[in-house]
């Protein structure tokens, strides 16, 4: 009985002192507060969030999670405030920096977007769909020379990336160089020629739509 109780009251004190753990612990505190956003209870989340921002007010992960609840909600300029305050602290972070640019695209102001995107892809050069954002960035600013180069560094980097793979052949066909699209709505093809029925099913509108193309192009 004596041993079953002491075993009890070990059980109790780290139920216990794990429970206050987890309740000041600020990445489970952070999680909270970002399922809350996912039920749109953005201040009750808020809440949650500036309260982890009391303790720490240099919390990257907190202000990055306060960031998405505005931007969320359509509040453009109070979302890129507290990426430009994670930016602050460190100038580098990768994350900060293209949520900044993203929230530019979503002003309508794509030359700050394009310069944000193009310091994320200086930090993380061998990172392929960077490069591929960046191309979108470019092909709707019109800068096409500049989209092109993006589209195929990308696909340079990930040769096997059917999304890098479709955007380059629809980029090229959009700007009449049928060599270059069929070439890459062919490997893009060639992607799923060994693939499983479940696979495929799941990309049957892309791989349609790409034999579509290729079928147009080769009977000009």
């Amino acid at each position: 009985m004596t041993k079953y109780f002491y075993t009890l009251i070990v059980a109790l004190i780290i139920f216990f002192l794990g429970a206050g753990c987890t309740k000041d612990d600020p990445l489970e505190r952070i999680s909270q507060a970002d399922k809350l956003r996912t039920e749109k209870k953005y201040e009750q989340s808020n809440e949650i969030l500036n309260d982890v921002l009391k303790k720490n007010p240099k919390n990257s992960s907190a202000l990055i999670a306060l960031g998405h609840n505005f931007e969320d909600q359509g509040k453009f300029d109070e979302a890129l405030e507290k990426y430009k305050e994670v930016l602050d602290i460190t100038p580098n972070h990768i994350s900060a920096t293209l949520y900044a640019g993203n929230i530019y695209r979503r002003k309508g102001d794509l030359k700050t977007a394009i310069e944000y995107v193009s310091r994320a892809v200086k930090l993380s050069p061998g990172e392929g769909w960077i490069k591929n954002l960046l191309a979108h960035l470019y092909q709707q600013y019109g800068d096409l020379d500049q989209a092109r180069q993006n589209y195929e560094a990308a696909v340079q980097l990930v040769n096997n990336d059917d999304q890098f793979l479709m955007d380059l052949a629809m980029f090229c066909e959009k700007v009449s160089d049928a060599a270059c699209a069929i070439e890459n709505y062919k490997n893009f093809l060639l992607l799923y020629d060994e693939q499983d029925k479940i696979v495929i099913a799941r990309h049957e509108k892309q791989i349609t739509f790409a034999k579509e193309r290729l079928k147009s192009m080769l009977s000009k």
